[in-house]
């Protein structure tokens, strides 16, 4: 869809914007089992039918402006989401949203509170340099794929607690004004977190790190915790 149908199905609401999700779903899953939907044998020309699936899931809300809360709560992206350059001028619910697919939130700018409690990723999550300017809340989310957060703006707390990454989560460059709070998070992957600078709190208490882990250069102005 393109960003005027993808606005006018999310002015419908969760029920109706689901309905559609699913049928795409379901769609995806009739066609996987033909020849149609694969790849050919050089492995990069994806079939004709696999394309017009992809463009009619595909969602973009690039540069738009929500002036009301955004309400995408319970939501389900069957494919790639673009919210690049998105202003959330009022609150933004995500929580136990389902992101199929890669979706991205590139220079974003979250006025008021931005809440991704449960919300699951799937693919690559790209929030690289968006700006939160107030608390940004990912209890409980998912990050099945890679996770950037390059460059990105915490001017107040940001809560990753019990949030799982498997794959690599980047955090260079990102700026924690207020409390960044990681207890009981999970990186499977690297969790990189070079240059970073952390005004307040930084709590990793009880956080697991199973791959590479970096701080090189990373500032630390307050209090920082890694208690088990």
């Amino acid at each position: 869809m393109d960003k005027k149908e993808s606005l006018a199905l999310y002015g419908k609401g969760r029920d109706a914007w689901n309905a559609w999700a699913n049928d795409m779903l379901a769609k995806k899953a009739e066609l996987e089992k033909y020849e149609p939907w694969q790849m050919d044998d050089t492995g990069h020309r994806i079939s004709e039918v696999t394309k017009v699936w992809e463009r009619n899931s595909r969602v973009v809300f690039s540069e738009h402006s929500f002036e009301e809360d955004a309400d995408f709560s319970g939501f389900i992206f069957p494919f790639a989401v673009c919210f690049n350059k998105v202003i959330f001028e009022a609150n933004a619910d995500f929580q136990v949203a389902i992101f199929s697919y890669d979706v991205i939130f590139r220079n974003a700018v979250f006025c008021v509170d931005a809440d991704f409690t449960e919300t699951k990723f799937k693919r690559f999550t790209d929030f690289s340099k968006a700006t939160f300017r107030h608390y940004a809340v990912f209890y409980d989310a998912i990050f099945s794929g890679k996770a950037s957060f390059r460059g990105v703006t915490f001017c107040s707390d940001a809560e990753f607690q019990n949030a799982t990454f498997s794959g690599n989560a980047m955090f260079e460059n990102a700026t924690f004004s207020g409390n960044a709070m990681f207890e009981n998070a999970t990186f499977s992957g690297k969790a990189m977190f070079y240059k970073a600078e952390f005004s307040g709190a930084a709590i990793f208490d009880d956080t697991k790190f199973g791959g590479a882990t970096w701080f090189n250069d990373a500032i630390f102005s307050n209090s920082l915790n890694f208690d088990r």
